[in-house]
């Protein structure tokens, strides 16, 4: 997901390509892929079950940042 919203090949690799290009994301787009994170959560279909506890370490992170 995060390497989609970087613009690299999606490979599920957290290498130095994606690394580099998460370095040169500014705020904005920290926050529209949180946003695009919560929602995709809301949408899968294990949510009701896990969702409290996705969005609390989202809503964490976002803090963080």
């Amino acid at each position: 997901m995060i390497q989609q919203h970087c613009g690299v090949s999606a490979d599920g690799v957290i290498g130095n390509q994606t690394l580099s290009a998460m370095q040169k994301l500014n705020d904005n787009n920290d926050y529209q892929f949180m946003t695009l994170r919560a929602l995709k959560y809301k949408d899968l279909s294990n949510f009701n079950t896990y969702g409290k506890g996705w969005y609390n370490r989202l809503f964490n992170l976002c803090l963080s940042v």
